[in-house]
Parts: structure tokens; C-alpha cells; sequence
């Protein structure tokens, strides 16, 4: 089986995001970068599948001019790693920037991770399903395969279990796996590996133009108490409790 695993680099998690003093976006200059979460869990996802000999090619792909995330994947176990090196965050333009690359090297499954902790829309794994007309299994807590993919995934109702053919997109959930541990000498030894580079046919018009981003909002409400009865009068003064 030969598998594409999709990745982006993120603002890390622990950071606290800046919004721009033009609010044109938020501040990256000099912010500590890593990879998305959902995206390691997918990497680790397809390095787990290939140690049990299902997956027989790993690939990684970034959009992005920085490989910082491509390495991190190829010290996890990804075996080679691809690179589209342009600016572009509309999904849409992502999703037919890797459906371009997807069609020239025929995969048989693409890992994706569920969301982006920055855009938090879960937007490309569906649309690059339907770009490339493939079935999707979005939000996967478990993937096993016997010749026919099966992917669990919780729902309202409780866990789903779904079977597809391939080939097929698949997004995966925090509950999927925690991604390993990186030794130092992976690290350095996926810092010497090569990279390949891809040049697109063409760059897809941005269909959407950003007005501004702004920060939410501060919450107002009352500040935290120890004592119960300062707690049950701003119930009181809020008219939760009557």
C-alpha cells in the first residue's frame, strides 16, 4: 500500500496567538512553530501501519516554503518527503494543490489530520475527497485493515465502525495515538535527508480575501470564589438561581 500523509506547521499549541496591531492576521514573526497536532497523530498513524508491513511506501507533503515539519516526519519513520514550496492558507487552493500531486503519484490511502489548531475548520480532508471523487472517513479513533480498510470513529450515538475500499481519504482524532518520542539522532540524521521539491501547474486563485481578524471578545462575568456564599449570590445576582 503507498500512503500520503498530509502536514502543516502550526503556532504551538502552548503559545498564547497575538492578533496583528493592523489586524491583517496574527503575529508568526519570531512565535514558536510546530507540527500541527492532528497531523503528527496521522504521521504516527502511517509509521505504526508500515511497522505491521500494511503500508508498504510512506510520503509526507507540506504546503509551505519551510520544512521544518517534513523532517520531524521523516525522523518519526516516513520513508521520503514532499514539499510544494508557496504561501497559500484558502483550504481550497490546498486541497487542489495536493489533489494535483495526489493524481501524478497514485496513492492508494491519504492520512490527514482532522483540523488545523489555527484555522479549527476541517475543511481540506472533505474537499480534497471530493476533488479526487474518493470515499472519506473523517475523525478516526482507530484504523486496522484486512484487505478492506476499517475505520472506527466515536459519534453522539457511540463508536461507528466503517469499512471502505481503497483508495480513500481518512482524517484522524486526538484518540487515534500519541505520536512518539523523537531521539536526537533521528532528528539530525532527517536533517541530512533530501527533500522533493514540487512545482504546481499553476497556483489556484484565492477565492476568498481576508477583511481582518480580531481578538474575541473578553469574557465578562464574575471573578472565581472559595466561598459558597459569595458563589450562590452571583447565581443569585445572575439569575441562574432564584
Amino acid at each position: 500500500m503507498k500512503v500520503l500523509v498530509t502536514t502543516k506547521s502550526a503556532i504551538d499549541y502552548q503559545v498564547k496567538v497575538v492578533i496583528k496591531s493592523d489586524f491583517s492576521g496574527v503575529e508568526t514573526d519570531g512565535v514558536q512553530m510546530s507540527m500541527n497536532p492532528f497531523d503528527a497523530i496521522a504521521v504516527e498513524a502511517c509509521v505504526q501501519l508500515q511497522e505491521q508491513n500494511i503500508i508498504a511506501t510512506s510520503h509526507v507533503i507540506t504546503i509551505d516554503e519551510d520544512d521544518t515539519v517534513l523532517r520531524q516526519a521523516l525522523a518519526m519513520g516516513i520513508q521520503e518527503a514532499f514539499q510544494i514550496p508557496v504561501q497559500c492558507q484558502d483550504p481550497y487552493q490546498k486541497a487542489l494543490l495536493l489533489a494535483e500531486h495526489i493524481k501524478q503519484q497514485q496513492y492508494d490511502m491519504i492520512l490527514m489530520g482532522k483540523l488545523g489548531i489555527d484555522g479549527d475548520h476541517s475543511q481540506i480532508p472533505p474537499m480534497l475527497a471530493g476533488i479526487l471523487d474518493w470515499p472519506i472517513i473523517s475523525n478516526a479513533s482507530d484504523i486496522t485493515y484486512d484487505k478492506v480498510l476499517e475505520v472506527k470513529k466515536e459519534t453522539d450515538q457511540g463508536i461507528a465502525t466503517l469499512s471502505t475500499q481503497l483508495p480513500c481519504v481518512v482524517s484522524c482524532d486526538l484518540r487515534l495515538n500519541t505520536p512518539r518520542f523523537i531521539a536526537l539522532p533521528k532528528l539530525l540524521q532527517a536533517k541530512k535527508s533530501p527533500i522533493n521539491l514540487v512545482a504546481p501547474a499553476s497556483i489556484p486563485e484565492n477565492p476568498h480575501q481576508r477583511i481582518s481578524m480580531t481578538p474575541p471578545k473578553q469574557r465578562e462575568g464574575n471573578p472565581p470564589t472559595d466561598d459558597l456564599d459569595t458563589f450562590i449570590q452571583q447565581l443569585t445576582d445572575g439569575g441562574i438561581l432564584s
